[in-house]
């Protein structure tokens, strides 16, 4: 069963233009308490958009159920930038094992350094989600502003992971986001209202393309 999915541009919009997501943000949405959900998303304040535009939010879920571990300043690995983000994105995975069914999304990176240590997270994180039999999407950053350098390494190492970790697929916002800066705040990095719809529906299409792709990752026991 396939529901019709509404597009960022479909969904009447508001004056959402000085609605954004920025680094001084607090704490992502708690979990939900219902049965399992499909969906775990972890992100740092890139993506705490989807505590701040509703629209967002629905647009994921009304294809598949989510648990939202969304904060700024979080990390892959090490506790966050500030102390409201002290769980990081693999805390957050092993805090909801057995709560949701289908993939994790990863948006969080951006407050990570690199080499070593962003390969190393990538790797701890796809490892924990095999374990719970879960498939990663794992979203690529930004090549603008500040960030563009950092971004396009960040980029080029997921880029020569994701062929050796079968159960891990790249959800390019890079590329599907290039030309839109209306999308962005001045620093072509948070979302406003267009681009934090845009964001879901970009986030839904990888899901559909992941998850029709391939099984889930194998458990690990």
């Amino acid at each position: 069963f396939f529901f019709k999915q509404k597009t960022a541009y479909e969904i009447p919009k508001r004056d959402w233009s000085s609605d954004v997501c920025s680094s001084d943000l607090g704490t992502g949405s708690p979990a939900r308490a219902a049965a399992p959900a499909r969906v775990l998303v972890v992100g740092d304040s890139v993506f705490a958009v989807f505590d701040h535009v509703p629209e967002a939010r629905a647009i994921l879920e009304a294809r598949y159920p989510a648990i939202f571990a969304v904060t700024a300043c979080q990390k892959l690995l090490e506790p966050g930038c500030k102390e409201f983000a002290r769980r990081s994105a693999l805390d957050e995975l092993r805090r909801h094992a057995g709560r949701f069914t289908d993939a994790v999304v990863v948006g969080t990176g951006y407050n990570d350094r690199l080499g070593a240590p962003f390969r190393r997270a990538v790797r701890e994180i796809t490892d924990e989600a095999a374990r719970q039999g879960v498939r990663v999407v794992w979203v690529t950053y930004r090549e603008r502003g500040n960030v563009r350098g950092k971004g396009r390494t960040m980029n080029l190492q997921l880029a020569r992971l994701a062929p050796r970790i079968p159960h891990l697929s790249i959800a390019d916002w890079q590329a599907y986001s290039l030309g839109r800066d209306r999308w962005f705040r001045p620093d072509q990095l948070h979302l406003l209202w267009a681009g934090g719809t845009a964001l879901a529906t970009h986030v839904v299409e990888s899901l559909d393309a992941a998850l029709a792709a391939a099984p889930a990752a194998p458990s690990g026991g």
